[in-house]
């Protein structure tokens, strides 16, 4: 690695793409196993196993790699996200939607909503504010919890490939970083907040309380990126 800093310095490129750019031509790469075992980031990578020699070193943490790599964990505060964000972008755009785009929107946003209320919330509610009817862990075969959201007549297959060819999280990404559609949590005051502090005011002796540093560096938090990233991996999982 100190020497493809040392080539990329010298040569002022990158030695990153540098060396993907070389692995056709390497009669010997080495790298993590987990970008290894995984497809989209091999392939990404160019690397191709046809016809070659795999070597795995320290092959017992290989189990829990796999296991890892085709694992997914989605919460009830990424879906409701997720399918805020969606449908203001429906919202927005869809007039210059495609009918075939539109659909798969839809379909998106349907399943969302059925992935949050098999987890006991409702994908229109603020999820900060919500109670969960039901708690602890439940495990169940896939059949099973398609059945139970009752999205057992969309075709999972076709919704994967639609997200991965127009890129819909990304461009969530780039919808939210400009217009800010992002669920936040609700902090909305009574009505009487108004009235109290006017009454206050007229008091001599009381003082306005200051914000505290907690509240200020909650407001300067970043957006969070686009929660469909999560949804994606875990149909993936599916």
């Amino acid at each position: 690695i100190e020497q493809l800093v040392a080539l990329g310095k010298e040569a002022r490129a990158c030695p990153y793409y540098g060396s993907r750019f070389a692995i056709p031509a390497a009669q010997l790469v080495v790298l993590p196993y987990q970008m290894l075992l995984h497809a989209a980031t091999r392939q990404a990578a160019g690397i191709r196993l046809q016809g070659q020699v795999v070597l795995i070193d320290e092959a017992h943490n290989l189990i829990d790699t796999i296991t890892g790599i085709h694992s997914a964990e989605v919460s009830g505060s990424q879906l409701c996200q997720a399918h805020s964000q969606l449908l203001q972008y429906m919202e927005r755009y869809g007039k210059r939607l495609k009918a075939k785009n539109l659909m798969y929107i839809k379909q998106i946003l349907y399943l969302l909503e059925k992935f949050a209320t098999v987890l006991g919330g409702n994908i229109k509610q603020n999820p900060n504010t919500q109670s969960l009817s039901q708690t602890g862990t439940e495990l169940k075969t896939i059949n099973d919890f398609l059945f139970e959201s009752q999205i057992d007549n969309i075709n999972l297959f076709k919704v994967r490939r639609y997200c991965e060819r127009s890129m819909i999280s990304r461009k969530l990404f780039g919808f939210t970083e400009r217009y800010g559609a992002v669920l936040t949590p609700s902090r909305e005051q009574p009505r009487l907040a108004g009235v109290q502090h006017f009454l206050q005011t007229l008091q001599p002796t009381v003082t306005e309380t200051p914000v505290s540093p907690v509240e200020e560096g909650e407001a300067r938090l970043p957006r969070p990126a686009s929660p469909l990233m999560h949804i994606e991996s875990f149909l993936a999982a599916l």
